[in-house]
């Protein structure tokens, strides 16, 4: 029985550890989604002052250009981390529903034995006879 317990509290706490990972990746989506749109902001500022939107031409601004490239892989780097966040999500998913089993494993064992002992003691002290109907006699 102490063993379960062990691996309840080892479950609970990889359940916390998978937890702070999801929580971590979303910030971290929150701040890549951030940085990506402050880039097309300043995309789009730079434009506005040069008045040249075609990236193809010689005279695009350079600093859209970076800016642009930066972006880019800002993006990417965005997809992964959500692809990341929902494979932690899932883990994190499992890791609680292991939790939520062992707990009930634990929960039906103690019942059953707190049942066990009670019939035990029970029948050690009599408790256990049947009671005679009522308005007949017992001999």
């Amino acid at each position: 029985m102490r063993q379960q317990y062990k691996s309840l509290r080892l479950k609970r706490f990889e359940a916390k550890v998978k937890g702070e990972r999801v929580a971590s990746l979303e910030t971290m989506v929150q701040d890549v989604a951030a940085m990506a749109d402050a880039l097309s902001e300043q995309i789009a500022a730079e434009e506005q002052r040069t008045k040249v939107v075609d990236a193809k031409r010689p005279d695009y601004s350079m600093l859209a250009l970076n800016a642009s490239a930066r972006r880019t892989k800002l993006m990417a780097s965005l997809v992964e981390l959500r692809a990341s966040l929902d494979a932690a999500k899932r883990e994190q998913a499992a890791a609680e529903a292991g939790v939520r089993d062992l707990e009930f494993t634990l929960e039906t064992s103690a019942v059953s034995q707190r049942g066990t002992r009670a019939t035990q003691s029970d029948a050690r002290s009599g408790l256990g006879r049947p009671t005679p109907p009522s308005g007949s006699r017992e001999a």
